[in-house]
């Protein structure tokens, strides 16, 4: 059972008015939420998007916003932006044990900031303790207001990956 009904898809719907094109806070391989160990982000609980799987070691702003929650943990970094969109970055792990040690921080929670700003770095050495595989969830929690999310699509491979400030992790449709 889901709490959200998925808005995820492969292609822009016919009709819309708007959409978004947010960048990718972190780099990483893509997942669907669904492979996510967590029951609260497998469920959509959360809001609906996207599991990455880190490969970088930064968490950058994916558009001009408000930092509504920047838990001294990071187990959550959540975003508001002035249009109401709401965007939750939830780390899959429970990091709550190392107490904020792993991360460097560089803004803090009511800060606003704009797309591309550097928020903390992650030390992967301490913070693979706590979550030997890093994946993260990047969630839109009002995505009931959207028509569709549409995430970055995979390369010949198969695989979708993103460079964190370079690439468009998803295109949001309103």
């Amino acid at each position: 059972m889901h709490c959200l009904k998925p808005k995820i898809s492969d292609s822009a719907p016919q009709q819309f008015r708007h959409a978004i094109a947010l960048n990718a806070p972190v780099s990483g391989q893509l997942q669907p939420l669904s492979d996510s160990t967590s029951p609260l982000l497998a469920m959509r609980m959360a809001g609906d998007g996207v599991l990455i799987k880190l490969t970088g070691t930064a968490i950058y702003a994916p558009f001009n916003a408000s930092l509504s929650c920047f838990l001294p943990t990071l187990q959550i970094v959540e975003w508001r932006a002035s249009n109401g969109l709401v965007a939750r970055l939830t780390f899959e792990d429970d990091l709550s044990s190392l107490h904020g040690c792993g991360f460097t921080r560089y803004v803090n929670q009511g800060d606003s900031v704009e797309a591309g700003t550097l928020l903390c770095h992650i030390d992967k050495n301490k913070v693979k303790l706590a979550s030997p595989e890093l994946r993260c969830a990047l969630t839109i929690v009002n995505a009931n207001k959207l028509t569709a999310i549409v995430p970055k699509a995979p390369s010949a491979s198969g695989i979708a990956r993103v460079q964190s400030n370079v690439d468009t992790l998803m295109t949001l449709y309103i």
